[in-house]
C-alpha cells in the first residue's frame, strides 16, 4: 500500500469516525419525550421538525460540527412521528382552509 492509499484509507476513517459520532449525538437528543404528547418512544420513532422557516436537513449535517449540529437541532421541535404527521395535517388542512 503506497502512501496515498494510506492517506485515503486515513481519510476514510476519519470520515466514518464523524458520522457515526454525529448520529450518535443525534440519537441522545431523540431519548427527550415528544413535545406535543410528552410521550417517551425509540429513537426511530422520534422525528425533528421545522418550527419556522426552512433549515438544512439533520442528515446533510452529519459530517459538520457537533456544534452546528447541535445548533440545529435545538431549531427544530422533537416529536413523535405521530405528533409530526398530526402536524403535517392540521397545516396542510388550514392551508386549504384559506383557498376557500
Amino acid at each position: 500500500m503506497d502512501y496515498s492509499e494510506k492517506r485515503k484509507s486515513a481519510r476514510h476513517q476519519q470520515v466514518l469516525r464523524r458520522r457515526f459520532e454525529a448520529l450518535e449525538l443525534i440519537s441522545c437528543y431523540k431519548t427527550n419525550p415528544c413535545i406535543d404528547c410528552k410521550g417517551t418512544f425509540l429513537n426511530c420513532q422520534m422525528d425533528f421538525v421545522n418550527k419556522i422557516g426552512k433549515s438544512q436537513r439533520i442528515s446533510k449535517l452529519l459530517l459538520k460540527s457537533k456544534n452546528r449540529i447541535i445548533k440545529e437541532l435545538k431549531s427544530k421541535d422533537l416529536v413523535c412521528a405521530n405528533c409530526g404527521r398530526l402536524r403535517i395535517w392540521k397545516q396542510k388542512r388550514q392551508e386549504r382552509s384559506e383557498i376557500i
